[in-house]
This record gives C-alpha cells, structure tokens and sequence, in this order.
C-alpha cells in the first residue's frame, strides 16, 4: 500500500557556488531558509564547501552549515 512521499526525509537543495558568488560579490539581500524551519534574511558574506556567513540585521554574523540550509530566495 503506498501512504505517499516519506515525511521523515529532509528535503535539501544544492545550491550551487555560482549561485552564492554572485549572492556574495552583488551584496544581493536574500532570504535563507532553514531544514529546522527557522527562517531570516540577510547578505553572504563568506561561504565554503561545509559552511557559509551570513550578515543579518537582527542577530549579527551568524555562521550556517550548507547541510542546515534547505533553500535560498534572493531579494532582487
């Protein structure tokens, strides 16, 4: 019998560097979406393989691992 799609696997995006150079090199504000729910906007201001900076208004420089993020919608 299927029940439909499995609700305990994390949905993840790869997002390719490209795509966080220009987010970065632009200083393009973006909306950064998190696997856990939590939700925030700010700039990239570093990023890597593993992990990637985030300036935010509210919280300061938060430090983010790419596993965590599940997808990113740039402000244009």
């Amino acid at each position: 019998m299927d029940l439909g799609p499995r609700r305990d696997r994390q949905f993840h995006v790869q997002i390719s560097a490209a795509e966080f150079i220009r987010l970065r090199d632009e200083k393009t504000a973006a909306t950064f979406y998190l696997v856990n729910g939590q939700t925030f906007e700010g700039q990239v201001k570093w990023f890597d393989d593993h992990a990637m900076a985030v300036d935010t208004k509210e919280m300061g420089e938060l430090t983010i691992f790419r596993s965590a993020l599940m997808y990113v919608k740039a402000h244009r």
